[in-house]
């Protein structure tokens, strides 16, 4: 195997134990565990630790989550898009590497 696999594999198998991790955290605290795996496979410990600092949230009747949304306070927005912003900052630096080096 050359070293450009082994490195896909081990971010591939890092992202899936951050975000199966992210997952979990996130049923604890109530809030949605398939949007929280992927969170914290492409954000790693940044997610990690957003979603072990968010507080917990009161379950809701299956009807009351059709009818309207559930709260986001504002401070976890601000989290949230901070996040996003350092991912795809991080994607564009890989990027900009990958290509500096062909």
């Amino acid at each position: 195997m050359d070293t450009e696999t082994l490195i896909l594999i081990s971010v591939a198998f890092w992202g899936i134990i951050f975000g199966s991790f992210c997952a979990f955290l996130a049923k604890q605290k109530n809030r949605d565990t398939g949007a929280w795996f992927i969170l914290g496979f492409l954000f790693s410990l940044i997610a990690l630790i957003v979603i072990a600092a968010s507080p917990i949230r009161e379950k809701k009747i299956e009807a009351e989550v059709y009818e309207k949304p559930l709260p986001t306070s504002k401070g976890e927005k601000i989290v949230l898009r901070i996040v996003l912003i350092l991912g795809l900052l991080a994607l564009a630096v890989a990027i900009a590497i990958n290509i500096l080096q062909k």
